[in-house]
């Protein structure tokens, strides 16, 4: 019996994120065509034009990053 079902991958920003996940849900795939993959990131890094080049589906998310940031840009993010 194998594992069957959706993985969700969630970041980006950066090739370094994104060519390996895309190198594991590839591998996921391949392992049982009937399993998908759904990736979530936003529309300013580079996963906007990598992830569907790719063949996956993007679905975008409105984020703001945490670290380095102060006071009231962090609060902003956090909500």
């Amino acid at each position: 019996m194998g594992v069957s079902g959706v993985l969700m991958i969630a970041g980006g920003g950066t090739g370094g994120h994104i060519y390996p996940a895309i190198a594991i849900a590839q591998e996921f795939v391949a392992r049982d065509p009937k399993r998908r993959v759904v990736f979530v990131g936003t529309q300013y890094g580079l996963e906007k034009t990598i992830v569907p080049k790719a063949g996956f589906p993007l679905e975008f998310i409105s984020a703001g990053g945490l670290k380095g940031k102060g006071g009231l840009d962090l609060i902003k993010n956090l909500a």
